[in-house]
């Protein structure tokens, strides 16, 4: 789903529709609504006017995916640009926050694009799948495998033209990534991290031992977050006590 304070799209099915998408206004009332026979919505984004929409549309062929990236003018249902991928699942689209720029996101590559859907840059992944990421702050942020067991990883962070700005290696398996402010958080195993970042790969690091593996890392704009597994939950903060690693 994708909401704003606009309105809100949602990904849905009917009998006789495989998937579908339905958008409403800020009133509540639906203004769009695209249905598909043959092929899967995987994700959804809509501006701030919710005057356009974008879905992700997938269907099999010969084992492989066939996608289509949509935008609609949700007024009067046109299509207004496309983008067509090859053998890619899209899991994420995001807007900039002044709309210019749209980040699409596959299970192996990420695609920096104008708001026209036209390709300015991309990323490939180091390995066959997405691991973690979070989209916030008009950046976006993955962590990737730099070993075969998958126990040690390297995070790194793009904003929306597809420049790297930051990026660190972890002695850890990363299980989640939160962002909130200018604070990434990054939770494995018995261990947080934190870094207040800034331009150019600048950045303060606090590390945090969590006693616990948890699978979870929530935070909010006071530097505040939260850890979270199936048996525990734990709160703290930055400015609490903290190791600085640099």
């Amino acid at each position: 789903a994708a909401i704003n304070q606009n309105g809100f799209a949602v990904i849905t099915s009917e009998k006789s529709y495989r998937s579908g998408v339905i958008v409403f206004n800020d009133n509540y009332k639906e203004i769009f609504r695209w249905m598909s026979s043959d092929m899967f919505l995987t994700a959804v984004e809509l501006d701030k006017t919710a005057s356009k929409v974008i879905c992700s549309a997938v269907k099999a062929n010969d084992g492989a995916y066939e996608t289509v990236i949509y935008m609609y003018d949700t007024t009067n249902g046109t299509v207004l640009h496309q983008l067509q991928l090859a053998d890619e699942l899209p899991v994420a689209i995001k807007y900039s926050s002044l709309g210019d720029k749209i980040i699409v996101v596959t299970d192996s590559m990420i695609y920096f694009c104008s708001d026209q859907l036209n390709i300015n840059s991309s990323y490939k992944f180091n390995q066959s799948k997405i691991n973690n990421y979070v989209i916030e702050n008009d950046s976006i942020v993955i962590s990737e495998n730099t070993s075969v067991s998958g126990n040690s990883m390297q995070v790194f962070a793009f904003d929306f033209n597809g420049k790297q700005f930051f990026t660190d290696k972890l002695p850890i398996k990363i299980n989640d990534l939160s962002m909130s402010s200018d604070i990434l958080y990054a939770v494995g195993d018995e261990q947080l991290y934190a870094y207040k970042l800034g331009k150019d790969n600048n950045f303060n690091k606090y590390i945090f031992s969590t006693n616990s593996n948890f699978k979870t890392v929530l935070s909010d704009s006071e530097n505040r977050f939260i850890l979270a597994n199936s048996k525990r939950v734990s709160r703290g903060s930055i400015d609490s006590n903290s190791n600085n690693g640099k």
